[in-house]
């Protein structure tokens, strides 16, 4: 459903039951970190969202586009896949019997003079396992709760050649690998920034550096703590699997766009 509120005002949405099918990874592995397993069964549910998103056609003083967006959603997967983590650094996806999800989105992009854009988006998610037995009301696996992301861009032209520098910040809760919650990666948050030039038509250049600020660990909270003097332990930065994350990256593009 989409109705118009206001002339840049629109309510929005949507409702109805899903099906997803397993992946070839997920069934099947990859050799290496993911563990195949055939006996996976598609994953369905029903699922919801409600949003408002307001997105004025006229500037406002030097800015000449706005985009607001808020939503709500939840979810009642029955089977849903989820990876957990399997003996160290090897994950497997298997099927849960039920879970609950419910959340929150929200999206804003500003520009100012077609030049300089700041955009960022929020999520909230609280992901429940609904299976019976010591797992249920835990939080799924690789569902991390909050979500935050923030980038700047500003675009010239000197001499006629596009030049655009950009700077980027995300911040990511941590989240468990396993069905218990007793294994937790740690949060993290990631500085980046890039540059890029058109040195011929259509042809640009870029430098980008990840993680500028290095962050290798972040501290986990111990539940519950051994003593007061033991509150946490240092945790390595990792993905899905539990492999830790490169530190501070430098990345040289090409980029052709026609």
């Amino acid at each position: 459903l989409r109705h118009r509120v206001a002339e840049s005002l629109v309510a929005k949405a949507s409702a109805g039951r899903y099906l997803r099918t397993p992946t070839l990874l997920e069934m099947f592995g990859d050799r290496g970190f993911v563990l195949g397993n055939p006996e996976l069964e598609a994953e369905v549910g029903d699922t919801g969202d409600l949003g408002l998103v307001w997105a004025p056609w006229q500037a406002h003083g030097p800015v000449d586009r706005i985009y607001l967006e808020a939503a709500a959603f939840a979810s009642r997967p029955d089977r849903p896949i989820v990876f957990v983590n399997r003996n160290g650094l090897v994950a497997q996806a298997i099927n849960l019997e039920g879970a609950r999800m419910l959340g929150t989105e929200l999206v804003a992009s500003v520009r100012v003079q077609e030049r300089v854009t700041l955009t960022g988006n929020y999520g909230f998610l609280d992901a429940r396992n609904r299976s019976e037995g010591a797992a249920n009301d835990k939080q799924l696996p690789g569902r991390p709760r909050q979500h935050l992301y923030a980038r700047a861009d500003a675009a010239f032209s000197p001499g006629g050649h596009l030049l655009v520098v950009w700077s980027d910040a995300l911040r990511l809760s941590g989240n468990f690998v396993d069905e218990l919650n007793i294994y937790e990666l740690p949060p993290r948050f990631l500085l980046g920034a890039g540059i890029k030039v058109e040195v011929l038509r259509d042809l640009l250049l870029g430098l980008e550096v990840k993680n500028a600020g290095d962050l290798r660990q972040q501290e986990v909270a111990l539940r519950p703590a051994p003593g007061p003097d033991l509150a946490s332990i240092p945790r390595a930065i990792s993905d899905v699997h539990g492999y830790p994350l490169p530190g501070r990256s430098i990345y040289l593009h090409l980029q052709w766009q026609h």
